[in-house]
């Protein structure tokens, strides 16, 4: 997913259409409990691609 941008007053709105997952099916794929993560700076996709350190913890 791309980064989301808001605007001064913190306001985003985003339409998203997600190809190859499924809802309450049970697989890999499946998105049924699952969480969108808002991060207050934007993601470089290459410093932490697992998303494994959050700001104030120690790089490892």
């Amino acid at each position: 997913m791309q980064n989301i941008r808001s605007n001064a007053e913190g306001v985003a709105t985003i339409d998203v259409m997600a190809e190859g997952v499924t809802l309450g099916k049970g697989g890999l794929n499946d998105v049924a409990s699952r969480a969108v993560v808002v991060h207050a700076l934007p993601d470089d996709y290459r410093s932490h691609p697992r998303g494994t350190r959050a700001i104030g913890s120690p790089a490892g």
